[in-house]
């Protein structure tokens, strides 16, 4: 159900519970549909008022103690969960479903506690083992997770429907060629074309830079299971990280729905806009924001007003782009009236018919303030040293998995490279990990981000600079839409925007990507380390601006 539909029925049951307000399946589905929305403090009122007309429907109570949890109310939820399991001890579906509710937001410690005191009342109970190896996988204690799983499988063939599961486990942790190696050993016995199966192997290759291969894998699981949003995204991903964009761009139309703002009036580029109001919401993370933004001068030739709706951090600097558009914050109510719109990620399907699969990389397209660029010159106090900013961490993610985090390390990881004299690094980390910064020893980092308000004033840091060298995130977008010197580590399997096996990318001339071994970025970093001496040994800086001999014209 689209978001458009979903204000449609909102609206509907709303005025339902005006005619009939102790109507309690209608405050709990008007719940669901809150939540999709983003209302979340109105969909928790709603389940509330849900349960209070049944109190004995145990589901909504689930559901109402989900969000609590999503919010960060673990005080609250933990205790009433733990209540709901021990009061159903014999129901193992509920159990199962309050303890992954612990689960989702990576309280796996709690999670599994409490399923080994189940299983110490039902120690037959396969679903209740079952689960518990899903916890332990997810906490990082993959062997103990995978050898439970193996003897679920061998004690009955009924068991084989957790496969998918022992499968992509191994992933987890970064082994994607073990892994595939146990996909390739059951592959092909009975029962295994499964779509789930099926699609744990094709996210295995892609993570092995064989999206090509993956292809297959995914086309067969999505034939089998259409409606399945991660599987339809593996799809997309397949396409995109091999290159495919002409397919990739249309798939990715069906990524889920955590990554996509309402719309209600959709362009993708049928039908005349001249004369029109297109809003273009910045959907999903900074990066990719500062990313599909440099699709937007093709619009203006079609004749439409642009709005751009971006979230508070990105405001200031998106009002320095030189295209007529307008551009607002995404935390305000936007009460303009628009006749379509058209998320940033959907510009490229939306455009193919204009300007096929070409990916715009001129730049720079973003243009610091004059008067902040001089706010931060006194970096360039010292010259004949190289100033060089530094990002070592991205905002955690959980739910991607423990994989996930080796897009993240650590300042004291980031030795090989600061420890390099003849440098003046500055520090451009923001959030919690900047806190690193103070249990530093013997090696001094700049850090003016005590100063900074937003990304307007890290464009203006990075604008004094001679390089970045950062983690894949935000910071390494920016710089390369500056057109600064940026070098990127990245873990083995990287995200489908940078492809496979390649150290530059058609979307950023001035970037370089280090690619690093499975599980962690250290090879990434040593590779940078050893290039920087190098750089920094032949005094030629500007090195590090030269890709290859393609784009030695552009920079």
């Amino acid at each position: 159900m689209d978001n458009y539909n979903n204000a449609a029925n909102i609206k509907e049951i709303r005025s339902g519970l005006l005619i009939v307000p102790v109507w309690a399946e209608g405050h709990a589905l008007l719940a669901r549909l809150l939540w999709q929305t983003g209302m979340h403090t109105e969909a928790m009122a709603s389940f509330q008022k849900a349960i209070e007309l049944q109190p004995e429907k145990l589901e909504w109570k689930l559901a109402f103690l989900d969000c609590q949890m999503r919010r960060g109310d673990e005080a609250g939820a933990v205790p009433e969960l733990l209540k709901i399991v021990s009061d159903n001890i014999n129901d193992a579906n509920t159990v199962i479903s309050a303890v992954s509710i612990i689960g989702s937001v990576a309280r796996h410690d709690i999670a599994i506690r409490c399923l080994k005191w189940c299983l110490g009342k039902r120690p037959d109970e396969a679903t209740l083992k079952a689960a518990l190896a899903s916890e332990l996988i997810s906490a990082g204690q993959v062997a103990e997770g995978c050898a439970l799983f193996i003897k679920l499988i061998q004690q009955s063939e009924k068991n084989i429907y957790y496969l998918p599961v022992l499968v992509s486990a191994p992933g987890w942790t970064g082994a994607f060629e073990q892994a595939l190696q146990i996909a390739e050993f059951f592959y092909g016995m009975p029962n295994t074309e499964h779509p789930s199966l099926l699609s744990n192997i094709g996210n295995l290759m892609i993570a092995l830079n064989r999206s090509k291969e993956a292809m297959p894998f995914y086309e067969r699981a999505f034939l089998q299971s259409p409606e399945n949003e991660q599987m339809r995204f593996g799809l997309a991903v397949a396409y995109l990280k091999s290159g495919d964009y002409e397919k990739g761009w249309k798939q990715n139309e069906l990524r889920p729905s955590v990554q996509k703002l309402p719309e209600s009036k959709p362009w993708r580029g049928k039908g005349s806009i001249s004369g029109k109001t297109l809003l273009l919401p910045g959907d999903q993370g900074m990066g990719d924001v500062i990313q599909f933004v440099r699709y937007i001068p093709y619009l203006t030739s079609l004749g439409a007003r642009l709005i751009l709706v971006v979230c508070t951090p990105l405001v200031r600097l998106f009002r320095t782009l030189p295209w007529p558009v307008e551009v607002r914050d995404l935390s305000e109510q936007i009460s303009t009236e628009h006749d379509f719109n058209c998320p940033l990620l959907s510009l490229p399907l939306a455009l193919m018919h204009y300007i096929g699969t070409e990916i715009p990389h001129d730049v720079p397209y973003f243009f610091p303030y004059a008067k902040d660029v001089s706010r931060f010159a006194w970096l360039r106090d010292k010259p004949g040293r190289k100033k060089i900013g530094l990002v070592w961490s991205g905002r955690a993610r959980p739910e991607y998995g423990i994989a996930y985090r080796a897009r993240s390390t650590s300042l004291e990881a980031f030795a090989p490279i600061t420890s390099q004299a003849g440098v003046t690094f500055v520090n451009l980390q923001f959030g919690e990990p900047a806190g690193e910064l103070q249990s530093l020893k013997g090696i001094s980092i700049v850090d003016p981000m005590n100063d900074v308000r937003d990304m307007a004033d890290t464009a203006a840091i990075i604008e004094n600079l001679d390089l970045v060298i950062s983690v894949d995130t935000s910071v390494a977008h920016l710089a390369g839409a500056l057109g600064k010197p940026v070098w990127m580590l990245t873990r083995s399997d990287c995200c489908w925007r940078w492809l496979e096996n390649r150290d530059d990318t058609p979307w950023y001339p001035t970037m370089r990507i280090f690619r690093s071994q499975p599980g962690s970025l250290d090879h990434a970093i040593a590779l940078a380390a050893e290039e920087l001496q190098r750089v920094l040994h032949d005094n030629a800086p500007e090195a590090a601006c030269i890709l290859n001999s393609e784009y030695e014209a552009l920079t």
